[in-house]
């Protein structure tokens, strides 16, 4: 007998590789946009219930160490990892370990597997994008790593602006059928409940946190293509990290 959590998984990939398959950018964006729509109801649903049950008895919250390696693209990959983990209601903390830049994922657990599931889908598909780009003649004293690391981090800028908006989308149709059937528990106040529990986690653990400098562009060259690449990005869950799929390097 399977549950309710492994029939909406499934159905979430199923929709993924048929988006990832297909040929047509249009139906490929369809599918795209239904799986994320699935994801963002899935976790408010999640949420809901677990607001419903003593405070001891809503799930544990974790930490996922997640290696984003050295070098120029490196900034890139840490805004893609905090986009999805904005997206599931998580935070997103960095470190420097043996072998570069580390991120931590911190939340609910199966919050922070969507969240790492999401983030290596973005990443193969920002790998991938970047990739298969023409890279234009770049302006004089910008190189062509230069121009990549715009183009990453404008696609991981237009992400999560994307992902953003089906949270909030989400949040709007859970509301509205809430009302509809006369309940008030109020999604909005459920989800920041939700990540203040985190955020008085990452308190009681490490205490004050510096906060880090978000990575600008250092022109607009690649920065447009990256966020129209990012437009067309399957926003859904894939691979997890460390799978045989490649990730950006430097």
């Amino acid at each position: 007998m399977t549950s309710d959590t492994d029939d909406r998984a499934r159905k979430i990939r199923a929709l993924l590789d048929k988006a990832e398959a297909t040929s047509f950018p249009a139906e490929a964006e369809a599918l795209t946009a239904k799986a994320t729509e699935l994801m963002a109801a899935w976790q408010i649903t999640e949420a809901m219930l677990a607001s419903a049950r003593p405070a001891s008895d809503r799930g544990a919250i974790t930490t996922r160490d997640v290696e984003l390696g050295k070098g120029p693209y490196v900034h890139a990959r840490l805004a893609l990892l905090g986009s999805a983990g904005t997206f599931q209601q998580c935070r997103v903390l960095t470190s420097t370990g043996w072998n570069g830049r580390v991120g931590h994922l911190v939340g609910f657990t199966a919050d922070v597997d969507r969240a790492e599931m999401l983030f290596t889908s973005l990443l193969l598909q920002a790998t991938a994008a970047v990739t298969a780009a023409p890279v234009p003649e770049v302006p004089r004293g910008l190189t062509t790593t230069s121009w990549r690391r715009n183009f990453l981090l404008g696609y991981a800028r237009k992400a999560g602006e994307r992902l953003h908006a089906a949270t909030e989308a989400a949040v709007a149709q859970a509301e509205a059928q809430r009302a509809a059937a006369g309940t008030t528990a109020s999604v909005a106040l459920v989800l920041a409940d939700r990540i203040e529990a985190v955020d008085s986690w990452v308190a009681e653990q490490y205490g004050r946190l510096g906060t880090a400098p978000s990575a600008r562009a250092s022109s607009s060259a690649g920065w447009r293509q990256g966020e129209a690449a990012a437009a067309r990005a399957d926003l859904g869950v894939a691979e997890r990290v460390g799978g045989s799929r490649g990730a950006l390097t430097p």
